[in-house]
């Protein structure tokens, strides 16, 4: 009797069973990673993670992959940081006064008050000359028309440096070409240059010329010219591109009872 069974008591297991089936080829992966961010190794070798697990930006769209973003399209320049730079032509002044707009600063609307106004542009301007040549500003209020029209309001004493400060209109003793710009008069909003002159010159015609003038107001209880420009660019909603305190008397404006507001 044999040692040993010339055959086993069961049928052997075939081998493909036992092995894992062979996984199919894959395509190459293609990563699509956001601007900036690192490829990962797997991705340049060709090699899947552990148990084939991907992240979904590796995976085409059609497997289940995240679309490609495109990057951003350059926005425009904001419409307030092209405002704020000075134009090559003359500068639309209106438009900068628009809601829609930042306004320039008064530092610049000040330079561009005297440029323009030495150029001859249509605009409204502060203006003034120095008493006596050597002395503190005279302040008048210029409009320069489409035409080239132009014309002012300003005050004096009506005897000299004493009795009443007196509003004026077009003053010949305060003629444009012996004054100097100052900075520019800024109409109220909604109102253009044309509108506020017109307006100024009906204010000058309410004041009754019955306030004392002093040639330094603070002192006593009168005004003087630069009070006077103060006072009326208050009335009327107006105002200047430079601080009208700095004058001498501006710091004392008339008030607006004056010109009936």
């Amino acid at each position: 009797m044999p040692l040993m069974p010339t055959h086993f008591p069961f049928r052997p297991t075939p081998l493909e069973s036992i092995l894992p089936p062979e996984r199919p080829a894959r395509r190459p992966i293609t990563w699509r990673g956001r601007p900036g961010e690192p490829t990962p190794l797997w991705a340049i070798f060709g090699d899947d993670p552990p148990y084939d697990y991907r992240p979904g930006m590796a995976l085409a769209p059609e497997d289940g992959g995240a679309p490609e973003v495109p990057a951003p399209a350059p926005q425009p320049e904001s419409a307030s940081a092209r405002a704020l730079e000075p134009p090559d032509d003359k500068p639309a002044l209106d438009t900068w006064r628009g809601a829609t707009y930042e306004p320039p600063s008064d530092a610049f609307l000040t330079e561009y008050a005297k440029a323009a106004r030495a150029a001859g542009l249509p605009g409204t301007y502060l203006t003034g000359h120095r008493v006596l040549g050597i002395g503190p500003y005279h302040l008048a209020g210029e409009h320069v028309g489409e035409d080239g029209t132009v014309q002012w309001v300003s005050a004096r004493p009506d005897n000299y440096w004493f009795g009443r400060l007196q509003g004026n209109v077009n003053e010949t003793r305060d003629r444009p070409e012996q004054n100097t710009t100052l900075g520019l008069v800024v109409p109220p909003a909604g109102m253009t240059d044309v509108q506020y002159i017109e307006v100024l010159k009906a204010t000058n015609n309410t004041y009754p010329d019955n306030v004392d003038y002093d040639l330094f107001p603070g002192i006593g209880n009168g005004y003087n010219s630069n009070s006077y420009i103060h006072g009326i660019l208050n009335a009327t909603g107006g105002r200047a591109s430079v601080d009208l305190n700095d004058f001498v008397g501006g710091s004392s404006p008339l008030p607006p009872y004056y010109h009936g507001r």
